[in-house]
Order: C-alpha cells, then structure tokens, then sequence
C-alpha cells in the first residue's frame, strides 16, 4: 500500500500485512510526524484506532509507541519490503520505509537540466559553426588565419627579389607644416643592381626611441618626391595623394634596368618627441615582365 505523510506528503510503499485490521501509527522519516495509518479501503474514523489501542485521544504512550514501530518496522520486515520495486532505508534507521519516489519536497526537476543541456548543444554548434567559417570560408566574416591573409608573400621569396636592390643618399630633417604642424621626412634613392630590370620598389621606414621602440612605419612605392615648398603649404591628405602612385612621377618607378635609381620620399606626420632614430629597408620588387 502506499502511504502518505499528512504534514510533509510523503510518499512511501509500506507492505499490506503490516497493517492490521485496526490500524496502527507510523512516523515519517522525512519530517518525524507521527500519523495513522488504516487498512487500504477502510474508512473508519481515526476515533476507532484510538480505542483500539486503548486511548480515547488516539495518542499512545512512549513506550507503547516505540514497542508498536519496533514491531511493525523490524529489520525483517525491511527485508521483506526491499523484495518489492523500490529500495529500503539502511539497516540503521529504526523507523525505514520503502520508497516508492523521491519525496514530494526533495524531488528534482528534470526541466531545468534539459533546459541547459539544449543552451549548451545550441552554443556548442554556434561554436563550431563560426570555426568553420573561420577556415573554410574567412571572407565571410571578415577574417582570415594569417598564413591566408598574407598570400604570395613567401619572405624567402621576396628576399630573393630585393637583395640586389641597394639605397642610397639617404637623409632625414624636419619639417614645419603650415597645416599639420611639425612633419619628420625621409628620403633617398633606390639602385637597382640585379641584371635584369626591376619596377614598383616599395620601402619601408620606421621611427625608434631609445629603447629601440617602434613609435611609427610608414610604407609606400618608390618614385615620388615634394619639393620643400610642397612639404610646408600643401596639408596631409595632399601630400599622402602625391606620394601613392605606384607607377611615380613620369613612370621612373616601372622598368628600371640595371643601375637605375628611383628616388623615394616618406613623411611621418606629428611624429613623437621621443624619436631617438629611423631606419629604411626595400620590402618588396617585381620582374618586368615583357
């Protein structure tokens, strides 16, 4: 039979036969509340198991109570109950039921935890949805791993393609911008000792201080030049346009045969007061192809 706590609700299994006719008190292992059990269909009032027991309140004596639980729940009848479908209190707990559920206030909802299984299965296919994009399709989102962002660039390659590629004439000075203020300039020529002709050389400059700290790099095509005029009057968007033709002033930066020099010019705009030194180094050159 199954047998409910009045104060917790409790539900336990408790085998027929330790129920007599007349009925009998338990207590819940749940909450300690001592309550009366009847017979399945038996609606005789509670009244009648007091008398039955001898005292009109239906209340038993402590020592009358623990001599009935002692009888009724015995460690034989434990056993007895285990052989049923649910699993016994231990052998230490005077007053074990057998369980048929978890308890009605220490159930655990299942809702909850299938709730944040599917959260984390829908953030674990986002996540292996975007690394896939990331390296199967980079364009989509934007990015690129390195190795495909910088393509044909093999820096064994592009050494082989600038060594014989020398500067020369190189020189720095500064210059105050009517508009942008105070300007860092440095220029030179490119030499192009290869046996075969070469065009669009590109260099590239860096500012350091006294730590050998990048402050700045600036990298553009050989083959323009301002006059210091220029430098002064024009403002930073015009002379960033006059220095980006790639082709240079007159096409000298394109088909330039062995011993040709073109001549380059790169402007740092509101340079740091720490700039201690610069250096310039070709980074990139292309065959003529005829």
């Amino acid at each position: 039979m199954i047998v409910e706590c009045s104060n917790c609700h409790s539900t336990f299994k408790l085998a027929d036969d330790l129920v007599p006719p007349e009925g009998r008190k338990v207590k819940c292992s749940v909450c300690d509340n001592v309550f009366s059990v009847r017979p399945e269909g038996d609606d005789e009032p509670e009244e009648a198991f007091a008398a039955a027991s001898g005292d009109a309140k239906g209340d038993l004596s402590d020592d009358d109570l623990d001599s009935a639980l002692d009888a009724a729940f015995s460690d034989d009848d434990e056993d007895d109950a285990a052989d049923d479908d649910g699993p016994s209190r231990g052998a230490g707990d005077r007053f074990g039921f057998d369980l048929d559920s978890i308890p009605k206030k220490m159930k655990i909802g299942g809702k909850g935890k299938k709730i944040g299984i599917i959260v984390a299965v829908v953030l674990l296919v986002f996540a292996l949805a975007g690394l896939g994009l990331y390296f199967l399709a980079p364009g989509l989102i934007g990015m690129a791993p390195e190795e495909q962002q910088v393509q044909g660039e093999d820096p064994l390659a592009m050494a082989e393609q600038v060594k014989n590629i020398y500067l020369d004439g190189i020189r720095q000075y500064y210059v105050d911008n009517d508009k942008t203020g105070r300007i860092f300039v440095v220029e030179g020529k490119a030499v192009n000792q290869f046996d075969k002709a070469k065009e669009l050389i590109e260099v590239e400059a860096n500012l350091y201080d006294t730590a050998n700290t990048v402050l700045d790099t600036v990298r553009l095509k050989c083959g323009n030049t301002l006059s210091l005029f220029q430098l002064q009057v024009l403002s930073r968007e015009e002379i960033e346009a006059a220095l980006a033709d790639e082709a240079g002033i007159g096409a000298n930066n394109v088909n330039l045969a062995t011993g040709q020099q073109v001549p380059f010019m790169i402007v740092f705009f509101d340079p740091a007061d720490t700039v201690a030194e610069f250096n310039v180094s070709v980074v990139t050159a292309q065959d003529v192809n005829l």
